[in-house]
């Protein structure tokens, strides 16, 4: 009783630390391109928020639709992140209960201090995107389906398919790991055997793949359509057979690196959770739930299905390398009695992992456009004329106050040229304002060419520039 009372308080205060990490100045920030995208699509009605999703978005519609709710309560930078706080607050005592299916009290604290300090974990759960939450339904799924494993009643299988479902509507790579569970189910339970149990599964993936097939239906296929992102063109297999093995390797390492800033600390406790798990008592199959997600993720980036990279995108991987974190930490320990070498590797842990989270916490975000549109807001005059770059538009239209005459949108084609030429031979004074989202200097040169144009303020990845 005294125990758990003790593991109890340090939990909670250990989930109260990362709360407040997550809420240090998450309003401070400046919505950049991806969250002012989500905000605007968020502010449709409830009957055209899936269209607008499918047009406009690169992910299924439940974050949006999340959004869409808060919005509906206030409308300032913390609200509306208020969904992302929360998902990765709760994920550090999720983390938590799930690594105690694997490990000790102690392995387990340590999986979930990992969350708490890790930057990834911290920035997106301070970001207007459904990563946060979908590392939350990532931890989650594998719980519940641990919990089905153990009883397969009835209501265990209905909070899997409940998790799953959401999974789907959520982000595609959780509809990757979804299959990977299912393939570890088939390997980890005697289905033969246990026909009640293997139904009731069957039963409940029938309900996951219906929803699925709406998604499919309703917002990928018109995402498909609108074609891929450059930039996770790293992510997919391009190469000849021999390459093969770098391409794995590379991409494995790029995952570890993007979950965590030191990859060497991890990588030892991951690679001793690996021999550990080999060489055990226990038989491989038990672990298939952690091994066949990043086959299924490694498959997928060879196909070009979905991308095997260190970014976002991969965060529903990030569950299991916190699971396996917790397992080699938990061998050191065992090993260790003194517990010399796993305190000496926990600090080392937390110190790697908690000195970008700070640098982070203090930075001005990716695309810091708030302040420069705020002095805009005070500085615009009457006949003044502002030509906001393609890639800024979003995060300006959220904070421009003045009057929306005075304002040309930037085409994301050539067009923007005929656009600026005609502001600039027909108005006294042209504001440009720039984002990272496009080659600033590619604007500011075709003005050049025509009048003078002046830096009035820049951030990070913002521009203001003046034209007198």
């Amino acid at each position: 009783m005294h125990s758990s009372l003790v593991e109890g308080i340090a939990l909670v205060g250990l989930t109260t630390i990362g709360g407040a990490l997550r809420a240090y100045d998450i309003g401070v920030k400046s919505l950049w391109y991806d969250e002012a995208v989500i905000y605007w699509i968020s502010r449709a009605d409830l009957s055209s928020l899936v269209a607008a999703n499918a047009q406009l978005n690169s992910a299924p519609p439940l974050y949006v639709l999340l959004a869409h709710f808060a919005s509906r309560i206030a409308t300032s930078e913390a609200a509306l992140r208020s969904v992302s706080w929360l998902a990765g607050t709760l994920a550090i005592p999720l983390i938590y209960l799930l690594a105690l299916r694997y490990v000790s009290r102690s392995a387990a604290f340590a999986a979930a201090m990992v969350v708490v300090v890790s930057p990834v974990y911290v920035e997106y759960s301070q970001e207007l995107r459904e990563y946060s939450l979908a590392f939350l339904l990532s931890a989650l799924m594998l719980l519940v389906y641990s919990k089905f494993k153990e009883d397969g009643s009835w209501i265990s299988i209905g909070f899997t398919v409940a998790t799953f479902c959401a999974g789907v509507l959520l982000q595609y790579g959780l509809a990757l790991l979804i299959l990977s569970i299912n393939l570890a189910f088939l390997v980890e339970v005697d289905w033969r055997r246990n026909r009640i149990t293997f139904a009731k599964w069957v039963t409940g993936q029938a309900v996951v793949l219906l929803v699925a097939t709406l998604v499919w239906a309703s917002t990928l296929r018109f995402q498909l359509s609108l074609g891929g992102y450059g930039y996770l063109a790293r992510g997919y297999f391009e190469g000849s057979l021999p390459s093969l093995a770098a391409f794995l390797l590379r991409q494995t390492y790029e995952v570890v690196l993007f979950a965590f800033p030191d990859p060497p600390l991890v990588i030892l406790l991951i690679g001793t959770a690996i021999v550990a798990g080999v060489t055990g008592p226990n038989s491989p199959r038990k672990y298939a739930h952690l091994a066949i997600p990043f086959l299924i993720a490694a498959a997928a980036g060879i196909l070009g299905l979905y991308p095997y990279v260190g970014a976002r995108q991969t965060i529903y991987l990030f569950p299991i390398l916190c699971i396996l974190i917790a397992m080699g930490f938990d061998y050191l320990v065992r090993v260790d009695k003194k517990g010399i070498v796993a305190v000496i590797l926990a600090i080392l842990v937390a110190r790697a992992a908690l000195l970008p989270t700070l640098g982070y916490l203090r930075s001005e975000g990716i695309e810091n456009l708030k302040p420069l549109v705020q002095r805009l807001n005070a500085d615009l005059q009457v006949g003044d004329r502002i030509f906001v770059c393609d890639g800024a538009i979003p995060a300006f239209r959220y904070y421009y106050r003045g009057d929306l005459d005075q304002v040309v949108e930037g085409a994301s084609t050539e067009d923007w040229q005929e656009q600026l030429s005609i502001l600039l031979d027909t108005s006294s004074r042209v504001w440009l304002v720039a984002s990272h989202c496009g080659d600033v200097s590619t604007y500011v040169d075709f003005a050049a060419k025509r009048r003078p144009i002046e830096e009035v303020d820049s951030r990070d990845q913002a521009w203001l520039f003046r034209s007198p």
